[in-house]
């Protein structure tokens, strides 16, 4: 059982990591850039970005800090003598998290976000749409890379 969390434990870190490092990016560049633009071509820039990622390569960290911390999580949790257990329960949550948090903020807005068009309406929802979605996006980011940090710790324990 230990060679298995151990394997869960550094897929979630590694996954964690991958998605910290793209949600702080977003957050400390793609979004002020994006908020620098007049706004009717931010909002069909951030149009065009949210029709890319669901088909893209980040998804594959984002399921899989999901997903597989999830499992670490529920692996460490029933053995109860696992090394590090506490910090591997703690990843994979962290690791849960941030995919909840994509689907329950992010998904929803982008989607939405995706149905405007550039009249006085869409530009108004765009304006108020980057605040929010930043914010979310970097508590995003924090969360997975407490959870890199937590699931790297439980693998080398």
């Amino acid at each position: 059982m230990s060679t298995i969390l151990t394997a869960l434990n550094a897929t979630t870190a590694v996954s964690c990591a991958v998605l910290g490092g793209s949600f702080f990016v977003f957050s400390s560049t793609v979004m002020p850039a994006l908020g620098r633009l007049p706004d009717a071509e931010g909002l069909r820039a951030m149009q065009r970005i949210n029709e890319l990622a669901p088909r893209s390569l980040l998804m594959l960290p984002l399921a899989g800090a999901a997903l597989v911390g999830a499992a670490a999580a529920i692996t460490a949790g029933l053995d109860g003598t696992a090394p590090g257990r506490i910090a591997a329960i703690i990843g994979g949550a962290c690791g849960l998290a941030s995919g909840l948090i994509t689907a329950s903020y992010h998904v929803p807005r982008n989607n939405a976000l995706g149905r405007m068009s550039d009249d006085a309406t869409g530009l108004a929802a765009w304006r108020r749409y980057r605040p929010g979605w930043t914010r979310w996006n970097s508590a995003r980011a924090a969360v997975a890379v407490a959870g890199a940090v937590a699931s790297g710790m439980a693998a080398l324990s």
